[in-house]
């Protein structure tokens, strides 16, 4: 739509954790279809939206570079230099939520000094559910993990932060839960609040993924931290990002092990320390109806069984050991650089995963490009 006097924006805030991702890539792929309805969304940073903008008002990041301050120019010049064409721009960065609201409007700005009309929509994780989340990005970095009884997070006071300065109006909260979001996922339920909004039609690309990793994964991963990686702890190192990525691929073509579940206690521990965040949220937004895991449970005093161990399979429902053993078994890391090879490997996978050798076909080209990047990796710290 040319010739817009007046700016409208969607501002997606997160938070983390919570389909941003999802979101961000499905508004990149569907700038076509958006923009013959007069929506801008435009980044250069397909995967992650425009997530590096807020760094520029002084948001910390865990990587600091100053390639990423550039970066965020860019975007904001590549929006700045379209948004006089369109009638409602959506901007997405799961940290906004993390940025005092009282600064949005210089944001606003610095894409278009027409911008009027603002909308915000967060979405939140019961407490339970963000843990254990949060488990599986720390033992990225780390074998150390916040303990259930040492997690708590008041998400409630910042997003009562963006409701009092946006109103009632013009904020919306959604609860990030299959049984809550339209079709059961994050980017059908984006595209429903956009269609509400604008009045337009919206249908995002939405491509489901499997990234996130099973139990078994985890595992892996706290024993890679552990042994390959005990200098580097708390720090991204190339070696294990890497491992994460290859997950994250045979993820998607087929998963292996059990779906992360807190055990019983662990759950009730989390539920009940973060008991006054679901309170206070269900108090001021009574639609969002997010669940008091473990109220009436009762969790058992101190020590609990993670107490006595480091194993992160201590918090986990079910961790098969055996699947842990096999995939060790495939990473020249854990294995002092042995690895199958050949038909021999490939009946190794395929029984590993339970197909046969041509369903676990694509599943080896995986492994075989991961064994490819690593040896192009910098040495073990």
């Amino acid at each position: 739509m040319k010739g817009a006097l007046v700016a409208r924006f969607v501002v997606h805030i997160g938070d983390g954790k919570c389909g941003s991702t999802a979101i961000q890539s499905s508004l990149y792929q569907s700038r076509a279809s958006l923009a013959e309805q007069g929506i801008l969304f435009e980044t250069l940073t397909p995967s992650s939206g425009h997530t590096v903008i807020p760094l520029l008002l002084g948001l910390r990041s865990r990587v600091e570079d100053p390639a990423r301050l550039d970066l965020a120019r860019g975007i904001l010049e590549l929006l700045r230099s379209k948004s006089e064409q369109y009638e409602w721009i959506v901007l997405s960065a799961e940290n906004l939520i993390n940025l005092d609201p009282a600064e949005l409007p210089q944001l606003l700005s610095w894409v278009s000094p027409k911008a009027d009309d603002v909308h915000a929509i967060a979405y939140v994780r019961e407490p339970s559910a963000m843990y254990l989340s949060s488990v599986q990005q720390i033992l990225k970095g780390n074998h150390h993990y916040v303990r259930p009884e040492n997690y708590l997070r008041r998400v409630d006071r910042k997003i009562m932060q963006w409701h009092d300065q946006m109103g009632a109006d013009n904020f919306t909260l959604r609860l990030f839960d299959r049984t809550a979001l339209v079709a059961g996922d994050a980017v059908s339920d984006f595209s429903a609040y956009l269609s509400r909004l604008t009045g337009r039609t919206i249908d995002l690309v939405n491509q489901q993924s499997n990234s996130s990793m099973t139990a078994e994964q985890m595992q892996v991963m706290q024993r890679y931290r552990r042994q390959v990686l005990k200098n580097a702890a708390g720090t991204v190192v190339g070696r294990s990002t890497l491992l994460a990525r290859m997950f994250s691929e045979m993820n998607d073509i087929r998963r292996i092990g059990h779906q992360p579940q807190l055990t019983e206690q662990a759950e009730a521990v989390v539920g009940q320390a973060n008991r006054p965040v679901v309170e206070a949220l269900n108090a001021r937004f009574p639609s969002l109806a997010m669940p008091v895991v473990g109220h009436g449970a009762g969790p058992s005093d101190a020590p609990y069984p993670w107490t006595s161990t480091k194993l992160v399979s201590a918090i986990l429902r079910s961790c098969d050991e055996d699947i842990v053993e096999q995939i060790c078994a495939v990473l020249p890391d854990l294995n002092d650089g042995q690895i199958l090879t050949g038909r021999a490997f490939e009946d190794f996978m395929a029984d590993m995963y339970g197909c046969s050798r041509m369903e676990v076909a694509p599943l080896c080209d995986v492994h075989a490009h991961y064994l490819k990047r690593l040896r192009k990796c910098p040495p073990v710290p």
